[in-house]
């Protein structure tokens, strides 16, 4: 069982995390109440230690962190749901409003009209201006050209309406981001690119995708490569994504945990000379936290790149000043800082299925390690990418099929058969990342990239037309398949063990790999 004082950060994220879902049925006085408690017990505890020495009074002041930590948890929620409301005053019924803001979304041309969001910074109605700070899902008619791109000001007239939908789901996810209301542009005027750090990340980051992926001698390739080094998902293509989501390895198409670890470990190589100058390990350490900043700003600061990138700034952090640290602290501390800057990020599938994953892996996977390792170090490889991809599920699971109602049937295959191609991958497309203006290396590089993209890609066609390669309903016979392929699985992790008497294995620590341990 997990002690409050062993992962003190870690256990008070969890209880923040349940604060924030619980907000809406916590009265405010009740979790007011609860913060006091906890206050006065934590105090008690450190102010009064000759009293307070006993077991009991261990599982109170254990108990008085987490009463703390869901009240701030309820608190944060409520604050921000008050905040958002108080900008989202009614309109009825729908004004014309001549509105005045940044486009924060690329522009999604669909049959009928275009699609993107707009920040405001208030709007025109006759001639009083209302100040209002809030993103508007905007529609501009199909027959219109959006000559504007992300990040550019815009100024437009607009009908001006409360936000509604049917689908309830969709209703809570736009209240979830703040957005209350829905505007229907008539006529728009185009100002300058506004200036700030992610507008100019923006820029750069377009320049960037548009030089890799002219290295890549294949569209949809290309697409990939956009989308994992870059985040940009506006090349991806649909059907390309459903086999990858089909084959259970829809994972390696976003800049995840294995991408940034995967970056940390060659910027560690790169910068070596530095290592033999004076205090050139603290240099090097602040050089590459200054590094991941940029590229996950760059990135767009999606949730799986702040949680990975934060996670190992807190890391780079420990080592410059020389503290210990435990990574499960670190998750915690990783995304306090996430839900302090934005509590609805809870519900941001990306952030459930990051955080999930890794302490799903962090938690389990020793347990996994000491079973069934052995003392053949090539046979390790293979074990280590099983135990991976087994123990990640364990707490994704269930944000999977509630979300997706469904499951890929051969995800073990796909992970372990990619796995290879798709760290050769990730290493080649960092370096064409790096060296995309270097003539003659950038080609090579974008061959190298193409050829490992394509090679996972077949990989993953392949596994989703295998039979009921998703399991859709509990009578599905992709289950039979699962349980089959688990059964396998097991099967040869336990083949050396059989084969001769397992070897105790010493100083192998397979989360090192993965930037973990």
């Amino acid at each position: 069982m997990l002690r409050v004082k062993t992962f003190p950060v870690f256990v008070s994220a969890l209880a923040v995390v349940l604060g924030i879902v619980a907000a809406p049925v916590i009265p405010v006085d009740v979790s007011v109440a609860t913060g006091i408690t906890g206050l006065l017990l934590l105090g008690i505890y450190y102010f009064l230690p000759d009293y307070t020495s006993s077991d009991l009074w261990e599982k109170i002041t254990d108990a008085s962190v987490l009463l703390l930590s869901l009240s701030a948890g309820v608190l944060l929620a409520k604050v921000n749901t008050q905040s958002l409301q108080k900008q989202a005053l009614p309109l009825n019924p729908p004004a014309e409003v001549r509105l005045i803001g940044e486009v924060i979304s690329v522009p999604n041309v669909h049959s009928k009209y275009t699609s993107f969001r707009l920040q405001t910074f208030g709007f025109y109605l006759q001639d009083t201006f209302v100040p209002l700070s809030v993103p508007i899902q905007c529609k501009l008619d199909s027959g219109v050209v959006a000559n504007f791109s992300q990040y550019d000001s815009l100024y437009a007239t607009a009908f001006l309406y409360p936000l509604v939908t049917k689908h309830e789901k969709y209703q809570q996810y736009l209240k979830r981001n703040g957005i209350y209301y829905g505007a229907k542009i008539k006529t728009f005027a185009k100002g300058n690119k506004n200036a700030s750090l992610f507008a100019y990340a923006g820029e750069i980051r377009t320049v960037l995708s548009r030089k890799m992926r002219s290295y890549i001698p294949d569209e949809a390739m290309a697409g990939i490569t956009s989308a994992m080094f870059l985040g940009e998902n506006d090349h991806l293509q649909e059907s390309l994504t459903a086999d990858y989501a089909d084959a259970g390895v829809s994972h390696i198409l976003a800049i995840s945990g294995q991408h940034i670890t995967m970056i940390f470990m060659l910027l560690n190589y790169l910068f070596i000379p530095l290592t033999y100058t004076k205090n050139g390990n603290r240099t090097k350490n602040i050089l590459i936290l200054c590094l991941l900043f940029f590229y996950m700003i760059l990135c767009g600061a999606a949730a799986s790149v702040v949680r990975s990138v934060s996670m190992f700034i807190i890391i780079l952090i420990a080592k410059i000043f020389r503290k210990r640290y435990h990574i499960l602290n670190l998750l915690g501390l990783a995304a306090l800082l996430q839900m302090v800057w934005n509590p609805q990020i809870v519900y941001n599938l990306g952030f459930q299925l990051s955080y999930a994953a890794v302490c799903s892996i962090v938690i389990f996977y020793p347990f996994f390690e000491k079973q069934f390792m052995t003392g053949n170090k090539s046979l390790n490889v293979l074990f280590s990418w099983i135990g991976i991809t087994l123990t990640a599920q364990i707490f994704t699971l269930p944000f999977i099929l509630f979300n997706f109602g469904k499951f890929p049937t051969y995800f073990i295959v796909s992970n372990v058969i990619l796995a290879p191609l798709a760290y050769l991958a990730v290493l080649t497309g960092f370096l064409l990342l790096i060296f995309c203006y270097i003539p003659g290396l950038n080609v090579l590089l974008g061959y190298l990239t193409f050829a490992f993209l394509w090679g996972m890609t077949f990989m993953a066609r392949w596994v989703s037309d295998l039979p009921y390669a998703v399991i859709q309903s509990w009578d599905s016979p992709g289950i039979l398949i699962l349980m089959a392929i688990l059964a396998g699985t097991f099967l040869l992790l336990l083949l050396p063990r059989w084969l001769r008497k397992k070897e105790e294995v010493r100083d192998y620590d397979g989360l090192r790999m993965w930037g973990l341990e």
